[in-house]
């Protein structure tokens, strides 16, 4: 919702747009910035629930715990309450090499709330996802292994149930995305649409015939072509979940295609429960950044409406190519 990187904040505006059409959000996620300095957009996304008679089932929020915000906890603990699921709601701090540590006695009160999640340690305890772009880049920023976890799923949204896998982001600005780990500057390039300018049941009835969006476009092999620095291998994972295991392995062989990238490791002649191999950039070009590689799968997949599969995508360091 806000950051120091750009001062945002979410125009009431914006969510009014978002409840005139959603009855039911299965899992709301309050990312920023940093939502604590926000608490007032919270205060009004439980208010005009309430209006527009929308029900939340859970939701999450990842404070950095710098500061202990009275209403910030006040408007969780509203939001708590009205959630229909409260077992699932998650509050918890993330802490990583690269910010001011956390204050152990804010950590302490925010403990207290009632659907709060112990925190781990980003960089040390587990692996974690990176933005290799914008002030991530910057500053330099990375490490030699990065999974990504995305899913692709079946989109057809008809009517506007989200369940799960249908996730929609929308950002300060009404940007709505169908990936929220973008930079600032790659938001307003992929965004879909803006609920400043349309609804949102216009925005996702339309995005799937948009081939900006098809993997091997030219938005996909230029503008979505990593800036991070090193060139790569990655490691691509895919649990099926398709019923005709011939659209299965179309699907499959067509993102390797799409990717312009070279299987290397076992022959692919099915796709199982699981399957690990590893890819490399082909002719010398640029390996796309995972993220990003995997947003335009998505993207993709959507478009050729297939059923669903998970997707891991994973950068580890050059020397460890072809060792699984």
């Amino acid at each position: 919702m806000r950051g120091d990187a750009e001062e945002l904040s979410m125009d009431y505006a914006v969510i009014d747009r978002i409840f005139e059409d959603v009855r039911q959000i299965d899992h709301l996620v309050l990312t920023g910035g940093e939502p604590s300095l926000a608490p007032y957009v919270i205060q009004q996304i439980l208010y005009r629930a309430r209006v527009w008679k929308c029900s939340i089932h859970s939701f999450f929020c990842a404070t950095n715990a710098r500061i202990y915000s009275q209403p910030f906890a006040d408007a969780l603990c509203g939001l708590y309450d009205y959630c229909k699921h409260p077992e699932h709601c998650a509050l918890t701090a993330t802490i990583d090499p690269y910010h001011e540590p956390a204050d152990p006695a804010v950590m302490e009160r925010y403990r207290a709330l009632p659907f709060y999640r112990p925190v781990f340690e980003y960089g040390s305890d587990l692996p974690y996802p990176i933005l290799t772009e914008g002030r991530a880049k910057e500053n330099g920023i990375g490490q030699s292994e990065i999974p990504i976890k995305g899913s692709i799923y079946d989109a057809d949204f008809k009517g506007l149930h989200f369940t799960c896998g249908d996730t929609v982001y929308v950002n300060a600005k009404g940007g709505v995305l169908l990936n929220a780990d973008l930079s600032y500057r790659s938001q307003e390039e992929f965004c879909v649409g803006n609920l400043t300018e349309d609804s949102l049941p216009h925005i996702l009835s339309t995005v799937l015939y948009m081939p900006r969006f098809q993997v091997g476009t030219r938005v996909f092999r230029t503008a979505l072509i990593s800036e991070a620095g090193t060139i790569a291998p990655v490691k691509l994972e895919v649990q099926r979940y398709y019923s005709d295991e011939s659209a299965a392995m179309g699907a499959f062989h067509q993102i390797i295609h799409n990717l312009q990238i070279t299987p290397v490791g076992p022959d692919i002649e099915k796709i199982p429960d699981e399957l690990r191999l590893t890819i490399e950039p082909k002719d010398g070009k640029e390996l796309p950044d995972s993220r990003l590689c995997e947003t335009a799968v998505t993207y993709w997949a959507h478009k050729k409406k297939l059923g669903a599969a998970h997707i891991y995508v994973e950068h580890f360091p050059l020397e460890d190519a072809g060792h699984e």
